[in-house]
């Protein structure tokens, strides 16, 4: 494959809602790109902001960007319509808050070429960065190697601007629009039991912390979806993954709902929760499970000091 062509190689999708100021950040750090055999589509999903404005004036700029406005209909719609619209041979995805340094694309490509552009989920490694630090965010390819499922479901919870996916793919497997967390996760494990999976080394990517992302432990609203998203996967996968993994998974969901429960002063159901997270750990639960289970109860003021 040669690095540079006429037609694009690759179609960036960024799905953005009322970001107007941030968006442009996310945008920059495309144009940046020293491979330029690219289209960039913004989805807007129906901002109230200027983002409009900002949007036109930046299409006007550099005719590779592509602007479109939805009704609001969240990302996982905005995402689809993109692929639906995208002219790129590989789909990448960028979130609004989030950043690409300029060899994101160069590096993709070159892992494309090296694997004969085969028909594939390819990711990359990068970093989160809050106000106070940088944290590398790195993944374990032997672990891809040996069980892709275990890997997009546990060991490797890939962010979705880390991808980039081949189109023939995209065609086949849309983002499911019912699911408002963990819908790139749901997306991976359809992904990667029919197609392989391939890691570049690289850490192209920046994931910015704003204070605003979905991970709260606080909000009772996305732990239960987080709860609904696995119970889908194990439904439609259950026969695929290991029973080990599959209690492993649903622990994890009740645990995180009961972590929500008691940062809400719901003391009692975040117990209850929580020893649901034990019993179906069965004997593999961890450590962090009983203290967390004694720190929500009664028994709390037993606990060592360095546990409170």
């Amino acid at each position: 494959m040669s690095l540079q062509e006429t037609a694009p190689f690759f179609s960036v999708i960024i799905p953005t809602y009322n970001r107007s100021k941030a968006v442009v950040k996310a945008i920059e750090s495309v144009l940046k790109q020293t491979y330029t055999n690219f289209e960039l589509l913004v989805i807007d999903d129906g901002s109230t902001d200027d983002t409009s404005i900002v949007m036109k004036t930046l299409s006007e700029q550099d005719s590779r960007i592509v602007y479109v406005f939805q009704e609001n209909q969240e990302r996982s719609a905005a995402r689809n319509n993109g692929v639906a619209l995208a002219k790129g041979e590989f789909i990448c995805f960028l979130d609004s808050d989030d950043a690409l340094l300029p060899n994101h694309l160069l590096e993709l490509a070159k892992a494309i070429d090296s694997k004969n552009k085969a028909t594939a989920l390819y990711h990359v490694n990068g970093e989160l960065r809050n106000a106070e630090k940088a944290t590398q965010i790195t993944f374990p390819e032997h672990v891809a190697n040996e069980n892709k499922l275990e890997y997009v479901l546990s060991t490797a919870i890939i962010p979705t601007s880390f991808v980039c996916i081949s189109k023939e793919i995209l065609e086949k497997h849309r983002f499911n629009t019912d699911l408002h967390v963990g819908e790139d996760r749901e997306l991976w494990s359809r992904i990667v039991t029919e197609y392989p999976i391939i890691l570049s080394n690289q850490q192209t990517v920046v994931q910015y912390d704003l204070g605003d992302r979905t991970v709260d432990i606080s909000n009772l609203k996305t732990a239960k979806e987080n709860l609904r998203t696995t119970q889908l996967i194990l439904k439609h996968l259950k026969t695929d993954l290991p029973r080990r993994l599959q209690r492993q998974m649903l622990s994890s969901a009740y645990f995180k709902l009961a972590q929500s429960y008691d940062a809400n002063n719901k003391f009692a159901t975040s117990m209850g929760f929580t020893l649901r997270a034990i019993i179906t750990h069965q004997n593999e639960y961890t450590p962090s499970l009983i203290i967390f289970l004694i720190k929500t109860s009664s028994l709390g003021f037993l606990l060592p000091a360095r546990f409170k």
